[in-house]
């Protein structure tokens, strides 16, 4: 019997070519590109999964609250002291990490010199509480001591290549000998933290003893075990009252307040609402579309299979009739129906393997993050996704199985053949379904790019344009202080080098150094303020436009104590124009400061952040950026005769340089692969869609093969023809417009709610849409119709 059934299907599938091609073609497209989203998006939640006791680990995030109680921002950093004294207080703590990010230092070994930016102070316990494995050395000792380091594979390999590091030292910014006791494997990519090098925080302990009893020295990540049976919820609830023990005093004079937050391991690396993360957080909002354009993409490919295996189900009602006549039960007739649909999908489905398997590096390249392929060998992500195939692949199949079965014997063997309403509804339903969800994807496609095109275009406030920024020198003796202005001097000596500044941020930097600012006299006014340490040249370097009072100046002794604010923090602490503020005493980390500059708001980050209240402090102590601004003419002399310099001046120290409107537009880098991912998923729903559309234009133009000539005999012309085979789809596709649109508009309007600078949603991202997929819904019908409109009338009234 089942022989039977697969000789029968396979006849089926290749006595109808076409269909059986749209329907694969089709089929595997959907699915491959179903694929591809999922195992990015599995991906993506997968983070901190690979940790034995991630469902007990916790990090300790802090919020703060303005004086009106307002929540003002959360931070990930905590204090150095929080993570010990959580442990001492409270005995559901089985153990905690502190870690605390070095902000770069230059690492050497004999002959080897680079600049390592991702190297972390860790505590001992780090690599007990999370599983990161060691290849070599001991997990509970390899942190313990002062001056040792645990590095990654790569990292071994870089400084040492084939030799054995551990029991070796290296040089930290040339001042300390670490020894190695440790070699880990590649930190995972699904990893929140991303590290090359751990430096034991005992190290940090013989210079910051005192500071690392600190709880207002807000630099430390602070992870939490749990003990087993802790109730998660219930420990979270004492917070509070542990807050009051140790701040309570100091939130009340200082008229603020701050709560402690569990956040779970796992939602570390999709939040977005936690301030100062070392890392790049994922997006949650973008995981989600592409999960939702994952689902339209399979199931416009199914739709296309049930519309056209329920359109052709009349050119098999003969056959059904006849098997019926000779003893053919309905539950045999679906067997053999859901056979045919079975292989159908499952060629359709090893197709789509295949083809994910190939398209992998195009997509990773696509998204700008590259996805291991082991993941591929993930159990349960393959039990998921075979889930989700078979049940598609039965859910599409099943319809047509009953509908080809359900057919009369009699009716069907005296001709009467149903083209009448049974499956019309349906499969009109399923067409409108189809290019509503193509007509919703180009408006969000549309959108996103206008979006992006929006944030490029947008003036700064700054200009970014021929600025080279030189990394400061890492490695620094007691001459620094001085060198580096007999180095400005001498660059400012090169005629391409027009102007040269310090400072210890850079436009596209988010501000990790901030506090409190209040005007004088005002306690219960006090604010959380950005710090932005800047030399006298920073701001005209940068063409930032002042709006009132002036720039920092050496002619005015007092200007140690003197502070710009930009616009926002103007109205921030309170002042009600720009003029009011110019002269004014502020509170700056209890220091009095005067304000003599108010200068225009600019973006400091991308389009998606708020302009931050700054405060621009004229410090000539803290660099650690080299601002130039350079001829375009000749760059490559220029940057060579910089680096001499350079390396004259401050031996020992990597020369690293970037350009600055480069550096600043790597932030829109994944808005920017988010739309050309959702672009190229959009195009393939519509293609997809544009398949079946293709299909059953062909399906309708045979069916009204003889109506046609007989028109044309009566003197129908061929636009006639044209508007009565396109007629019907069109009024499908108008319908799928008008349900898309609104539905279009609620899904993007709540997108850009997540940028603080955004387009408006104008009318014709709307109407061009919906334009778009009719003229494509016109040449796809067309291409079919023209045929039979050209076609011979006598041939087409000859055949019976």
């Amino acid at each position: 019997m089942l022989r039977n059934y697969l000789t029968i299907a396979f006849r089926n599938l290749l006595r109808h070519k076409t269909f059986s091609l749209i329907n694969v073609l089709g089929l595997t497209i959907g699915m491959a590109a179903c694929l591809l989203i999922m195992q990015y998006v599995c991906f993506e939640l997968s983070y901190d999964s690979f940790h034995q006791n991630k469902d007990r680990i916790y990090r300790i995030p802090v919020e703060f609250f303005l004086a009106n109680g307002q929540r003002d921002y959360i931070d990930a950093d905590s204090p150095p002291i929080l993570g010990p004294t959580l442990q001492q207080d409270f005995p559901e703590i089985a153990d905690y990490v502190r870690l605390h990010w070095m902000y770069g230092a230059v690492i050497s070994y004999q002959n080897v010199t680079y600049r390592e930016e991702r190297i972390y102070y860790a505590e001992h316990s780090f690599l007990n509480l999370f599983s990161y494995p060691l290849r070599e050395g001991n997990p509970r000792t390899a942190l313990t001591e002062p001056n040792t380091v645990v590095l990654t594979e790569a990292t071994a390999r870089k400084y040492f290549g084939s030799e054995n590091p551990v029991g070796k030292h290296i040089q930290l910014d040339g001042k300390r000998n670490l020894q190695v006791t440790g070699i880990l494997h590649d930190i995972p990519k699904n990893s929140h933290l991303q590290f090359d090098l751990l430096v034991s925080l005992a190290t940090m302990a013989q210079i910051e003893k005192e500071n690392l009893k600190s709880w207002g020295w807000y630099n430390f990540f602070t992870y939490i075990l749990l003990k087993p049976q802790v109730n998660a919820k219930a420990f979270e609830a004492k917070l509070p009252a542990f807050m009051e023990k140790y701040q309570g005093k100091d939130m009340r004079e200082k008229n603020y307040r701050s709560a402690l937050i569990m956040q779970p391991l796992q939602d570390i690396h999709l939040n977005d609402t936690i301030s100062y993360e070392v890392e790049k957080i994922g997006n949650r909002q973008a995981i989600y579309f592409l999960a939702i354009i994952a689902l339209f993409i399979v199931v416009i490919a199914w739709v296309n299979y049930i519309n056209l295996s329920t359109a052709k189900a009349t050119e098999r009602a003969r056959e059904v009739g006849i098997r019926k006549v000779i003893g053919s039960t309905r539950k045999q007739l679906i067997g053999q129906f859901l056979l045919e649909s079975v292989l159908m999908n499952l060629i359709a489905s090893v197709s789509a393997v295949f083809l994910a398997y190939l398209a992998s590096p195009f997509f990773h390249t696509l998204l700008g993050k590259d996805i291991p392929f082991s993941f591929w060998q993930n159990i349960p992500f393959v039990l998921t996704m075979a889930g989700m195939l078979v049940t598609g692949m039965f859910v599409s199949a099943f319809y047509p199985a009953f509908v080809l079965s359900s057919f009369k014997p009699i009716r069907v063997l005296k001709g009467n053949i149903i083209t009448g309403n049974q499956g019309i509804w349906l499969r009109k339903s399923l067409v409108v379904f189809q290019f509503a969800a193509s007509v919703t994807l180009i408006i969000g496609t549309l959108v996103v790019y206008q979006q992006l095109q929006f944030m490029r275009q947008q003036d700064l406030g700054l200009n970014v344009d021929q600025t080279l920024v030189l990394r400061a020198p890492q490695i620094r003796d007691s001459t620094f202080r001085t060198g580096k202005f007999t180095f400005k001097t001498e660059l400012l000596r090169n005629p391409s080098i027009r102007s040269a500044t310090f400072s210890n941020y850079v436009p596209g930097e988010e501000i990790t150094d901030t506090g409190n600012v209040r005007r004088k006299g005002e306690k219960d006014k006090e604010g959380n303020y950005s710090f932005f340490w800047v030399d006298y040249d920073y701001i005209p370097a940068y063409d930032m436009e002042i709006v009132a009072g002036r720039n920092f100046s050496s002619a005015f002794a007092t200007d140690k104590q003197a502070v710009i604010l930009n616009k926002t923090a103007v109205q921030t602490i309170g002042f009600s124009t720009a003029q009011e503020a110019i002269n004014q005493i502020i509170i700056v980390r209890n220091e009095e400061k005067t304000i003599v500059g108010v200068v225009k708001d600019y973006h400091q980050r991308s389009l998606r952040n708020r302009h931050e209240p700054i405060v621009f402090i004229g410090d000539l102590s803290r660099s650690l950026y080299f601002s130039l601004k350079v001829s375009p003419t000749n760059l490559s002399q220029t940057i060579d005769a910089i680096q001499e310099t350079f390396e004259t001046r401050f031996p020992g120290n990597p020369f690293e340089y970037f350009f600055l409107d480069e550096y600043f537009n790597r932030q829109y880098q994944t808005d920017q692969q988010f739309g050309q991912t959702f672009a190229f998923f959009a195009s393939l729903a519509i293609f997809i869609a544009c398949l079946g559309l293709f299909g059953l234009a062909s399906f309708t133009t045979t069916q009204r093969t003889k109506e046609i000539g007989v028109r044309k005999v009566l003197g129908a012309s061929v636009p006639d023809i044209l508007l009565l085979l396109s007629k019907d789809f069109l009024r499908l596709i108008l319908i799928a417009c008008v349900i898309a649109i609104p539905v279009a508009w609620v899904v993007m309007h709540q997108w850009l709610e997540s940028y603080a600078f955004r387009i408006n949603l104008q009318w014709w991202l709307f109407a061009l849409p919906g334009i778009l997929i009719i003229g494509i819904a016109i040449v796809t019908v067309s291409f079919q119709s023209m045929r039979a409109a050209l076609a011979d009338p006598v041939k087409s009234l000859r055949n019976e």
